[in-house]
């Protein structure tokens, strides 16, 4: 038994990898998410409103070029 997958990235255009992903297995969502941008949030929660959450994993990376100053590499 097996459940959907929601999912997003910041650029799901561009999220090759993913898009092969989301392409085998058609129980798998992809969604572009800025966490930075709360109108983003606010849209996806909406989208979402009546898909049950069993689990949600937030796996931020770097983003030198915009927050990264200051931070030792």
């Amino acid at each position: 038994m097996g459940g959907a997958s929601s999912s997003t990235c910041r650029d799901p255009d561009a999220a090759v990898d993913f898009q092969a992903l989301v392409s085998e297995h058609p129980d798998v969502s992809i969604r572009g998410l800025d966490v930075t941008a709360a109108e983003q949030i606010a849209d996806l929660a909406n989208a979402l409103h009546d898909e049950p959450l069993d689990l949600i994993v937030n796996n931020a990376g770097e983003y030198l070029e915009r927050w990264g100053q200051g931070f030792p590499r």
